[in-house]
């Protein structure tokens, strides 16, 4: 099996909500701003720091959304050949080509 993904650029998840309502992440930013290293005051590595309580749950799942999109429509990408082996994945132009897109804007890419 072919596995298409590209190289993420944001720090690796998963991500959760740390103290003080900040996004935080176990693993350290890759050129963070001073600060993002403050483990003990935000509870790990700070993604940001002013969230909004209804954003949170979110901006905290977006590693995981992002690669479970990326897995989702990895079957159409392949050729028609299905990850599983069992399973033939339909999925219109459209939402292919939305699901692409996002992909393409949670990584900062152009679709």
């Amino acid at each position: 099996m072919q596995e298409q993904f590209t190289t993420a650029q944001h720090t690796p998840g998963p991500w959760r909500i740390g103290a003080y309502g900040g996004i935080v992440a176990d693993t350290p930013i890759e050129g963070g701003l001073q600060g993002t290293d403050a483990t003990a005051f935000y509870g790990a590595h700070l993604i940001c720091e002013t969230v909004a309580p209804c954003n949170q749950p979110l901006i905290a799942a977006a590693p995981a959304l992002l690669a479970a999109l990326e897995r989702l429509i990895l079957p159409v990408n392949v050729r028609g050949t299905s990850v599983t082996g069992d399973v033939t994945l339909v999925v219109s132009g459209e939402d292919l080509e939305q699901a692409s897109a996002a992909i393409a804007a949670a990584k900062g890419e152009s679709s």
